[in-house]
Parts: C-alpha cells; sequence; structure tokens
C-alpha cells in the first residue's frame, strides 16, 4: 500500500502542491486527472521518491519512502515515466523484465521465474 498524507511539493520556492493526500491499496487502480501543469507528475515524482516534499509523509507497506533505499525501493515501486526517452531499441516484454533486476543478484542473467513473474 501507498499512503501520501498532507503532502507539499515545490520547484525554485514555488508551491506547486500543498497539502495532498493519496491512498492506494495492493490491486487497486488509481488514475490522476487534471490540466497540463497541474502537479500530477510532481505527486507521482513524489511517490516514488525521485522528488522529496517540502512537507509532509509518503509511506510504502507502511514504510517511510524517505528510508528505502536502491534494490528495497525498487522491490516495492516500479516506475516507467512516458517521458523517459531510450536510445536503445527496447521491446515492451524486455522493458517489463527490466523490473526483475532488483529481484536478481548483479549481473545475473533472467532465470525462468523472472520471465514467468
Amino acid at each position: 500500500m501507498i499512503t501520501a498524507t498532507d503532502i507539499s511539493v515545490g520547484y525554485g520556492g514555488k508551491l506547486v502542491i500543498e497539502s495532498a493526500g493519496l491512498q492506494a491499496g495492493p490491486g487497486e487502480v488509481v488514475g490522476l486527472i487534471g490540466p497540463n501543469g497541474s502537479g500530477k507528475s510532481t505527486l507521482l515524482r513524489t511517490l516514488y521518491a525521485a522528488l522529496r516534499p517540502t512537507a509532509g509523509l509518503v509511506l510504502v507497506d507502511e514504510r517511510p519512502v524517505s528510508g528505502l533505499r536502491g534494490n528495497e525501493l525498487a522491490r516495492r515501486i516500479a516506475v516507467v515515466a512516458q517521458e523517459t526517452p531510450s536510445e536503445l531499441p527496447v521491446s515492451v516484454a524486455e522493458m517489463v523484465l527490466l523490473g526483475r533486476v532488483a529481484h536478481r543478484k548483479a549481473l545475473a542473467a533472467f532465470a525462468r521465474e523472472d520471465h514467468q513473474a
């Protein structure tokens, strides 16, 4: 589960999101709807710890997202950002398989269970 409580986020001293909240449980689908520039992407970046909120708390599985590092964070949250450019020709299946990297030892080949997952 991911929970955001009283999240405020800004850029360069300008507040973009003020006191927002969100809760999504396992298997739930949540849509963020709003006009361009309304803070949807900023909120998402804050949820997956790419941005640090100026106020509030984001919890993943009841643990502060700010305290999760490396593989631990990657095992709980996976993000494929729409604006992420890729210079390499990667298929959709290969991109999805990259989500299994956090579950493998460093430089280990993907196993059958990775493909099944």
